[in-house]
């Protein structure tokens, strides 16, 4: 990024010169007299000082950018992802069919005894209470859903059927509700909801299966008809679309791909250059909040580079790095995140040898898996979460190679203005000096080429000579650092025939040439104090008449 904006500040330079060669207000006089006159003029053109926060501040409009307590630069890009525990622990619907009342053989009224009598029918009965996986929950707390009560009856005697259950609690007090069967007819058919908001259920569990408790008491009252084999009271005891405020007990091992194949792009090397940019530290900062009373193992795979041209290379991690183990809140911390982090770099993995200058982004998978270390006591609500968020930091700790930047612009060093006194043949020569001071890790080179479209893109000449490297590095410590600024004078003199080339020109074409300091060698460091700072003054030796109007 430092790279491909320090182009546009070098064009000033040029710009400065040719706004001062083109206006010659200052030599017109009002005189009806004719002068010749050699001198020349000298005077400051252009100075300025371009920082590194003065780029941050100019381009970095997303705050991708930033410096740390030690003034590094880093580009950081990010993303988030969360799994709530809803999205891991669903509660299926239940039903619980009892056929509670069924005789094998026909009994006659009159063994029932005498009309109006009650005979008590009670029966415990253990239903499995369903799961979506291998989770075994102690209790639920439920803030959402109904349970439903479905009765029929066949049997030709009316009753009071109870149910009970002290594995359920509603409102506070235990699950117990009485359904008269009013009808002898044998007909009767009856559906009680009952809301579970508020309620709690209390499960059993053993080594293969949960399990809950129902009470059915049955009183028939005798209406003096036979009860035939054909006949039946059946109970169907449902919940549907249970919601949980709160589980407890183990969640299950859930093993999932939470995401596949993401893409974390950046545009830190983005601009159309020559050259090789080589980052020395990318890294992937992989940080996770954790509420849910579960641990987790996040395993990082599919982790590629992605270039301009679409390839890819794949990023080894070490197995020491990976799968990363998260760590969950106790009981006595419920309510509280707990953080985790870590970090891939080049100390576990490929990363740094496949950040090179087309790099684009980086894809990557992560799968996450509940209770890697077996079965424990877990606890989730409805608002717990895992969230993972994964940052692609590149710390402006680099080397530049060969880089070479270029744009074109139009040019028209005189004005065609008939009214002038002033015009190319009154230069004699042309004279630029620039001061530079470079307090950044960079040697900057300039060339400006003059370009003649007409002659098939002909460069009739250039400004600078083979020294064109205007900025020279700062001093560089053992760590990459920039120490101290360096200065240096350039000096170009255009002589009357360069101009005469220059005036055949209808292009510029500039071009950068960056490399770090001793970049075949080392990596260097940008910090957010570092600066070019340059000041252009020319001289022009003219030949003018000035002739009355």
């Amino acid at each position: 990024m430092i790279t491909k904006k320090i182009l546009p500040y070098t064009l000033i330079l040029i710009l400065g010169i040719v706004g001062v060669s083109c206006n010659d207000d200052f030599l017109r006089s009002e005189y009806d007299t004719t002068i010749q006159w050699e001198g020349g003029f000298e005077g400051p053109l252009i100075f300025g000082n371009l920082s590194l926060e003065d780029l941050l501040e100019q381009y970095d409009t997303t705050g991708y950018v930033y410096a740390d307590d030690n003034n590094l630069l880093w580009a950081s890009y990010s993303k988030d992802t969360v799994l709530t525990a809803p999205d891991m622990l669903k509660i299926p619907d239940q039903e619980f069919i009892q056929v509670f009342f069924r005789v094998d053989s026909n009994i006659s009224g009159a063994w029932l005894g005498p009309l109006g009598d009650t005979l008590r029918f009670e029966q415990n009965k253990r239903f499995e209470f369903q799961r979506t996986g291998e989770e075994r929950l102690d209790s639920v707390h439920v803030k959402g859903g109904e349970m439903r009560i479905y009765v029929r009856s066949t049997i030709k005697h009316e009753g009071v059927l109870n149910i009970s259950s002290d594995h359920v609690v509603i409102n506070g007090e235990m699950y117990d509700t009485s359904i008269v069967i009013s009808d002898p007819s044998g007909t009767f058919e009856q559906t009680i909801p009952i809301p579970m908001e508020g309620s709690t259920i209390h499960l059993l569990n053993n080594d293969d299966s949960t399990h809950l408790d129902i009470l059915f008491v049955f009183d028939l009252i005798n209406s003096g008809n036979d009860i035939l084999v054909s006949e039946e009271l059946q109970i169907i005891n449902s919940f549907h679309n249970l919601e949980f405020e709160g589980a407890y007990g183990y969640i299950g091992g859930m093993d999932t791909l939470l995401i596949d194949k993401a893409e974390l792009e950046f545009d830190l090397l983005e601009g159309n250059f020559e050259g090789t940019i080589k980052l020395a530290d990318p890294q992937l900062h992989i940080m996770i909040d954790n509420t849910m009373g579960v641990p987790f193992a996040i395993d990082v795979h599919d982790l590629e580079a992605h270039y301009k041209d679409g390839t890819g290379t794949a990023i080894t991690i070490d197995p020491s790095a990976n799968p990363i183990k998260i760590n969950a809140p106790t009981i006595s911390q419920v309510g509280e995140s707990i953080q985790s982090e870590t970090l891939l770099d080049k100390n576990n993995s490929t990363i740094h040898l496949a950040a090179t200058t087309d790099l684009v982004g980086f894809q990557y998978s992560v799968g996450v898996k509940a209770n890697p270390d077996g079965v424990q006591d877990n606890f989730v609500f409805d608002d717990s979460r895992l969230a993972i968020s994964l940052e692609g930091l590149i710390p402006l700790d680099l080397r530049i190679e060969d880089v070479v930047l270029g744009d074109t612009f139009d040019f028209d060093l005189f004005s065609e203005n008939e009214d002038s006194d002033f015009g190319p043949d009154d230069i004699d020569s042309m004279r630029i000096e620039m001061v530079t001071k470079n307090h950044m890790p960079i040697d900057l080179g300039i060339q400006v080429y003059f370009v003649d479209t007409t002659r098939n893109w002909l460069r009739v000449d250039s400004l600078f000579g083979d020294d064109n490297y205007i900025f020279r590095s700062g001093e560089v410590d053992a760590n990459g650092k920039v120490t101290g600024a360096t200065e240096k004078l350039t000096r170009v003199e255009l002589s009357r025939s360069q101009i005469e080339n220059i005036l055949d020109a209808n292009k510029i074409l500039m071009k950068a040439y960056v490399d770090t300091y001793d970049s075949q060698n080392r990596d260097v460091k940008f910090h957010s104090g570092d600066y070019l700072d340059f000041k252009l003054k020319t001289r022009l030796k003219l030949n003018l008449i000035l002739e009355s109007e």
